[in-house]
């Protein structure tokens, strides 16, 4: 197998590849299909609608062939499990998809693994809960204006005017010119780089193999990743290629991959109101310079990106991110072990040992491409209850969501006992693993360590709240065109569950 396989860039979604910071203002558009129900696998007009609309916007997709310079605005499409058996995928094409992408965010048949507990519970999202309308597919667009971000919209939208394609939620995002997310603290400092793509990494490591973030490549376990595949017979236009492993089916997931959407409310006042509070004065007055301290403690690095490792006393706007843990800071005495970055990248931190961890924490990594929504606040300081709704547009590539976005969530952010903790889950995301009661301590804890004697802060407040989500699958442009051909439509169309099962 080549494991340095070179990247198909006219294939794959530019999203994968690009979190185009020039182009900082974007809208989420959650589509619907309206269509009728069939008897028998009958195809209908309505769906066939939809896959002229697919062939249209097709065209229209941003690939990673295209220089992000160049570009004044983007267009990407996804699919939820949904959406794709509205559209007339049966069995012997779901089937071969992720479990976890079939069962999708929220599964009344699985325990909550997401942490999506209390007020986090999927029955208080606005959109992706079962108690909403089925989400089929996202529009992700962006522009350099907002005046040129509503003239690709209603062109969108007149596009989808005459078709069953519905808007059923729409998002507005932004990237603000400096960085910063509603916390006050500079987002994106430390992101992968895929093998292939061109870039350096900034962390002093090799880049991540591409089969992590982009199905058909060879990923850490110098393995193909599952891909989704479907009968020969339905793709009589060839648009596919060949399943790898000669299953004589055609490989629907190859340059694709998931796209993980979570909508998280942040509490600006509650954040730097626990801040202040936990790193008063003996006299009982205001610190600033520690309540700033506290707060980076939380997040792991300043409020300008640079790490607490590199900058351990205060901050200086050193952004390297050639660090490690265990060789740099061991105990945690100057980012705490159970800091959220520390957390949601380890490092060299787990046990066994540091060549172990670095190939363990490789092995999880996901690229990040979200945006903030809401108005910004002015003096995060001395921020208040406003009433107004801000947060973050978290959005993640990965090219299997248990193995990566899952496991992060579960096994590091929300476990208790990372890196020999006790009680201490993500301190800026993470939920208390058990259900609590209403009106009970959080159960949240955060130890920071110190000498002689650790810090402990018990039933910290919620800083951040699970608004919506849902899991897409982000297909290449070949496997686009698959889905507006149709060939896995009509009468014929549970036929290759037979073929794919012997």
């Amino acid at each position: 197998m080549d494991t340095h396989a070179k990247l198909d860039f006219e294939d794959i979604q530019g999203i994968i590849l690009y979190g185009y910071k020039h182009l900082p203002v974007t809208r989420y558009v959650f589509l619907q299909f309206l269509l009728s129900t069939t008897r028998d696998g009958e195809d209908t007009s309505e769906a066939r609608e939809v896959r002229r609309w697919i062939a249209g916007i097709t065209a229209q997709v941003t690939t990673a062939a295209q220089r992000p310079a160049d570009l004044t605005s983007s267009l990407h499409l996804a699919f939820t499990a949904p959406g794709l058996e509205a559209l007339g995928f049966c069995e012997a094409e779901m089937v071969t998809f992720p479990r976890s992408f079939q069962q999708g965010m929220v599964d009344p048949h699985r325990q909550p693994i997401l942490g999506d507990r209390d007020r986090n519970d999927p029955q208080h999202w606005e959109f992706g809960s079962k108690l909403k309308p089925a989400i089929h597919a996202i529009l992700i667009l962006n522009a350099d204006t907002q005046a040129r971000l509503e003239e690709v919209c209603q062109k969108q939208l007149a596009a989808m005017a005459s078709t069953p394609v519905k808007e059923l939620v729409v998002q507005e995002g932004y990237r603000p010119a400096d960085g910063k997310e509603h916390f006050g603290f500079h987002d994106g400092v430390s992101q992968p780089v895929i093998e292939g793509s061109g870039r350096k990494s900034n962390d002093g490591e090799a880049p991540i193999r591409a089969g992590e973030f982009i199905l058909g490549y060879p990923n850490e376990y110098a393995a193909l990743p599952t891909s989704p595949s479907v009968p020969a017979g339905f793709d009589a236009d060839g648009n596919l290629f060949l399943d790898p492993v000669d299953s004589g089916r055609r490989d629907l997931g190859k340059n694709g991959s998931f796209l993980v959407f979570r909508k998280l409310q942040q509490d600006v006042a509650a954040f730097w109101r626990f801040a202040y509070e936990s790193s008063k004065k003996p006299d009982g007055s205001a610190d600033s310079k520690e309540a700033i301290h506290m707060a980076a403690r939380i997040v792991g690095r300043w409020p300008s990106g640079a790490s607490l490792v590199v900058s351990p006393r205060s901050d200086n706007n050193d952004q390297r991110n050639d660090f490690t843990y265990q060789e740099k800071d061991p105990k945690g005495m100057s980012c705490p072990i159970g800091a959220h970055v520390r957390r949601a990248n380890p490092r060299d931190a787990l046990p066994p040992d540091r060549k172990e961890s670095k190939m363990e924490a490789r092995r999880h990594r996901v690229l990040r491409r979200g945006r903030i929504y809401g108005p910004r606040v002015a003096d995060v300081h001395g921020a208040i209850d406003d009433t107004q709704e801000r947060g973050f547009q978290f959005i993640v590539i990965n090219a299997n969501i248990n193995r990566q976005f899952e496991f992060v969530q579960q096994t590091w952010i929300n476990s208790p006992k990372f890196g020999d903790l006790y009680s201490d889950t993500d301190p800026l995301v993470g939920v208390h693993p058990h259900k609590v009661s209403a009106g009970a301590a959080t159960g949240r804890d955060f130890s920071v360590q110190r000498e002689p004697v650790r810090c402990r802060f018990v039933d910290l407040p919620h800083f951040v709240q699970v608004r919506g989500g849902g899991y897409f699958f982000l297909p290449g442009i070949r496997g686009l065109r698959y889905l507006a051909a149709g060939g896995y439509a009509g009468p014929n169309r549970t036929g290759g569950l037979e073929v794919f099962m012997k």
